[in-house]
């Protein structure tokens, strides 16, 4: 169980056997029979029950052609956190999401990582969090407002959908968030439906055709928006521009990007 999410009793971490470096691990991973591809992308819950129940809190299943283990105690939830970067390589394991986004964030090598992390980390510092309260606040209320006096609505897209708004305009500014419509979290969502940690992420699937084509969607999007705040920064002092001109990293990096 991991505690600090309070999920259900038999969800637990999954380790891909491409994080481990070439050093020792005192965890002890014990196999379960078969492969687990099917069930793990149908009934995970169950699988992690099964595993439990049959082996104990640490146990290995076969992904297609991986290997991966699985953690299921605070104890080895310690582990997993304080070795992440150490003995486990997370950009390995994030590499299905290189067709999506390219090498950023997790997916990207650690080199070029610990390039982007002053970027990547400056929206969560402590400071500019506590300015999304108000954030919130304005969305939640500008949300109400726009609700009769009485009527039915469906509450997990409208939840939906005021998540997306507090997000853009707290991550990326008020500007950003009026100016992108419903077609971009459209989009965005195709591509969250395209994840897929086991298939290999170039095949001609549709799901994979959907996020491609709503890749180059989103791209076109972006563009004229991206150009206009490099040609007026000065009109933009909230969300990235302002972070993006506040960080050294404004110069291209060791790497081109």
């Amino acid at each position: 169980m991991l505690r600090m999410l309070r999920p259900h009793p038999y969800s637990g971490i999954l380790l891909q056997k491409e994080q481990i470096h070439e050093t020792h691990t005192s965890l002890i991973i014990r196999r379960a029979s078969g492969g687990h591809a099917l069930e793990f992308q149908k009934d995970r819950q169950g699988l992690f029950r099964r595993g439990l129940d049959t082996i104990g809190p640490v146990f290995s299943i076969r992904l297609a052609n991986k290997p991966a283990a699985v953690l299921i105690d605070p104890e080895y939830h310690q582990t997993f956190f304080m070795e992440t970067d150490k003995k486990l390589s997370m950009h390995k394991t994030y590499q299905f999401l290189t067709a999506m986004f390219g090498q950023v964030a997790f997916a990207a090598p650690p080199e070029v990582y610990n390039e982007q992390r002053l970027i990547l980390h400056s929206p969560f510092k402590h400071e500019k969090m506590v300015n999304y309260i108000k954030v919130m606040q304005i969305e939640i209320q500008q949300w109400l407002d726009s609700l009769g006096e009485q009527g039915e609505f469906e509450l997990t897209s409208a939840m939906n959908s005021l998540v997306q708004n507090v997000a853009a305009h707290a991550l990326m500014g008020k500007a950003f968030r009026d100016q992108m419509g419903r077609e971009f979290w459209d989009l965005y969502l195709v591509l969250g439906a395209s994840l897929d940690p086991l298939m290999p992420p170039n095949l001609p699937l549709p799901k994979f055709m959907r996020r491609d084509r709503a890749k180059g969607k989103l791209r076109t999007m972006l563009r004229p928006i991206l150009a206009e705040r490099r040609l007026h920064p000065e009109n933009y002092d909230d969300g990235w521009p302002a972070r993006l001109r506040q960080c050294p990293l404004q110069r291209r990096t060791t790497h081109g990007r």
